[in-house]
């Protein structure tokens, strides 16, 4: 049932197509608008580079030339009056104008430091613009809101009715989960896509390849991006990034969206260095040591762990050890990923790992179908069907990366032992 195979094969197993070919991240989102009315991306989810790139961005002279709007998340839009004073630089009171970043009811945005400077960098820019061409800011946060999803509807109807109905182009800062083209779950930019198909650039963002991220395949991955700049904007189709599932992309990866591809979700993927390197957003001490704002927020988002915030402020890396355990618990397997070959001498086929759908799957060498891993109640002990037959499959260790794999044909057939490439 295991197949003789030639091992020189194995050099052409996994990630065959293209390499992606970085383009400078500034001139090619600039770029996009010269195809697209929206181009889209994360904001304010606690990605220092993330959001220092964004600020770069719209500080360019060519942005104010290209684009009319953005778009935020953040940020309730009865406050849009107000909002549009201040960055049209009149004399409203920072008192007055702070209030639209921190009446928010969202608790990333009521915490995270973008926004204050985000805003006032809006106002510096426009400062210097004659007045036909100073950037508006869009608020899409409703008067009440409980749940991502609540603010969908919202967005969709700001941007329909603010920038497209108007023939205007916008960037649009909101959580990629808002923002995918993802016609099964549905999404703020699906939403309006119905109406204005083609019109949306979705950026992804790398941070580091979701559960793969301190494993090996990870750091395999990770070093064949490292000849990239940073920042750089690479389109997924055709290349190797194509080819990964979406456990490498989502953080956690959500079950409900098995078996669709980040290729097709997104339209380019922002390389902003390796995911060992990104770091963390500091809550700013002006919120921290805010003691009336805090009671505030407590009183309308929960609880704010001023202690723990601080604490985690002390933590340079964007992910957490206790982050990359969750992203595991949703992709439980992703320590196996990867090719076992026979030892040298053994004329046994290999046995490729990897997710497909969401689902840890498994095939041989030299063929094309993938067949998921079922668990037999031991967390590294397997069976995957294949032509000849049920094979078992033990993997040396659940801890970190698996080294070895042993394969039995069953109670009577051999029992071979793989290595991991």
């Amino acid at each position: 049932m295991i197949a003789p195979i030639i091992v020189i094969s194995l050099a052409v197993v996994a990630l065959q197509s293209a390499d992606p070919r970085p383009q400078d991240a500034t001139a090619a989102v600039l770029a996009a608008f010269d195809r697209y009315d929206i181009v889209g991306m994360n904001a304010a989810h606690n990605n220092e580079r993330q959001d220092a790139f964004i600020l770069s961005l719209v500080r360019q002279p060519a942005f104010a030339q290209r684009v009319n709007d953005i778009v935020v998340e953040c940020g309730k839009n009865s406050y849009q009056r107000v909002l549009d004073r201040y960055v049209a630089g009149e004399a409203v009171p920072i008192e007055d104008a702070r209030q639209v970043w921190r009446s928010t009811s969202i608790r990333m945005c009521a915490l995270s430091g973008f926004y204050q400077d985000f805003f006032p960098a809006i106002r510096a820019v426009n400062a210097g613009l004659p007045p036909e061409r100073r950037l508006r800011v869009l608020l899409t946060e409703p008067p009440v809101s409980t749940s991502s999803a609540d603010r969908d509807p919202s967005i969709t109807s700001v941007v329909t009715t603010e920038v497209l109905a108007k023939h205007r182009k916008a960037l649009l800062l909101c959580g990629v989960g808002h923002l995918l083209h993802d016609e099964t779950r549905g999404t703020a930019v699906t939403a309006y896509e119905t109406a204005y198909p083609g019109r949306t650039f979705v950026i992804g963002t790398h941070q580091g390849f979701a559960a793969f991220f301190d494993l090996d395949r990870g750091r395999e991955l990770e070093a064949r991006m490292r000849s990239w700049p940073a920042p750089s904007l690479v389109t997924l189709k055709g290349t190797w990034l194509a080819d990964l599932d979406l456990p490498y992309f989502q953080w956690p990866f959500a079950k409900r969206m098995a078996g669709q591809s980040y290729a097709h979700l997104v339209d380019a993927y922002l390389y902003l260095g390796p995911g060992q390197s990104l770091t963390y957003e500091r809550t700013p001490d002006s919120i921290l040591e805010d003691g009336e704002y805090v009671a505030e927020l407590s009183r309308r988002v929960g609880p704010v762990d001023v202690a723990g915030l601080r604490q985690r402020n002390q933590l340079r890396a964007l992910f957490t050890a206790d982050d990359i355990a969750e992203a595991r618990r949703f992709a439980p397997g992703a320590e196996y990923v990867g090719v076992y070959e026979p030892r040298a001498g053994d004329d046994t086929a290999a046995i490729e790992i990897d997710f497909q759908k969401g689902v840890l799957a498994g095939r041989q060498a030299r063929t094309d179908a993938w067949t998921p891993l079922v668990q037999t109640g031991d967390p590294s002990r397997f069976t995957l069907s294949t032509p000849g037959g049920t094979l078992t499959l033990e993997f040396e260790d659940r801890g970190g990366s698996a080294r070895q794999l042993t394969v039995g044909g069953g109670p009577s057939g051999p029992r071979v032992t793989l290595v991991r490439r």
